[in-house]
């Protein structure tokens, strides 16, 4: 995982870079009730949540992102 220092660089040199954030793409948390799920890190996102997620920076200029 880039630091956001390491972020900012690979952004600043032009590189195409993937942001995962944290709440919505770590899938080693709990997908449902956490006392039916297997032993999880902690945490609750359900695939609901990854596929209603707005990925994209609000202050990220459009034209700078890519399909």
């Amino acid at each position: 995982m880039a630091s956001r220092n390491g972020l900012k660089t690979a952004t600043a040199r032009g590189f195409q870079t993937i942001i995962a954030t944290h709440e919505h793409t770590y899938f080693d948390q709990y997908q449902a009730d956490p006392k039916q799920e297997p032993l999880a890190i902690g945490g609750l996102t359900t695939v609901e949540d990854v596929y209603t997620a707005t990925l994209t920076p609000p202050s990220s200029p459009t034209s700078r992102h890519h399909c």
